[in-house]
């Protein structure tokens, strides 16, 4: 097995017992921090496995493992950068505005986390597809 696709194999496994230890942490919460604990338990220990699914998948392929390796590559590092700088500003600049807005809204607190999260996520991709393009 590539000594790469191995390291790659030891990180998914910290990123799942890191997974393991915020729900440990969930367990012993009281309240309504249990779910989230619980929820970022779960995302993260599905993270982990579906990395070492795909690294598992191409260990013995060097084509794709060489593919995986580009992705670290200046020119794509330099995009994931900029169109995560876009999407944090114009994020920015939405929650400054709802939250000066929230007055006139019947929103829950919930309800503009919800929103951002959501709007956070497409103005990222919609960032890193534009420059993707444009770079």
């Amino acid at each position: 097995m590539n000594k790469y696709v191995k390291n790659e194999i030891k990180k998914s496994f910290a990123f799942i017992l890191g997974g393991i230890i915020i729900g440990v942490l969930g367990y012993f919460q009281d309240g309504k921090d249990q779910k989230s604990l619980y929820a970022l338990c779960l995302a993260f220990t599905i993270i982990g496995i579906a990395q070492i699914a795909i690294y598992l998948s191409v260990r013995n392929k060097p084509e794709y493992v060489d593919k995986i390796k580009a992705e670290k590559e200046e020119r794509s590092v330099f995009i994931r950068d900029k169109a995560g700088k876009s999407a944090f500003w114009i994020t920015f600049g939405a929650i400054a505005i709802s939250s000066n807005l929230s007055q006139f809204t019947k929103l829950t607190v919930a309800d503009y986390g919800n929103i951002i999260l959501v709007l956070m996520c497409i103005v990222y991709f919609s960032f890193f597809f534009y420059n993707l393009k444009k770079y």
